[in-house]
């Protein structure tokens, strides 16, 4: 994963503590290391990293981020109460943008997702 996902994804954290250090990652490597396999998990996404940054912040480490979502993916949630309900979890933001595509755009999108194999 590009370093552009672990930037956002410290970013993010370090915004959560109004600019207070990170004591858990800010010069550890093995740190660095866990958000970044975090990052390749969510495949760097921007929403996932926005939902999963406040509650490392808050103290979870990356790996136990990382094991929380192979458990569960809605399991982690944002932590913005402010959010909408439809934002605050990576599978409601996924079924709230199907139910807006038409019948049309639901057929062509579940053909990508199959593939037959050679």
């Amino acid at each position: 994963m590009n370093s552009e996902s672990v930037r956002l994804f410290m970013d993010r954290a370090k915004r959560t503590l109004d600019g207070l250090p990170l004591a858990h990652a800010e010069s550890d490597g093995e740190a660095t290391r866990e958000i970044a396999r975090l990052c390749r998990y969510v495949a760097g996404s921007p929403l996932a990293i926005e939902l999963l940054a406040p509650l490392y912040a808050s103290g979870d480490s990356a790996q136990t981020l990382l094991n929380a979502l192979e458990e569960d993916i809605d399991l982690v949630a944002a932590a913005f109460p402010d959010l909408p309900a439809r934002h605050r979890s990576m599978r409601t933001v996924f079924d709230h943008s199907w139910i807006l595509l038409s019948h049309e755009e639901q057929a062509l999108l579940a053909c990508c997702s199959l593939f037959r194999a050679p």
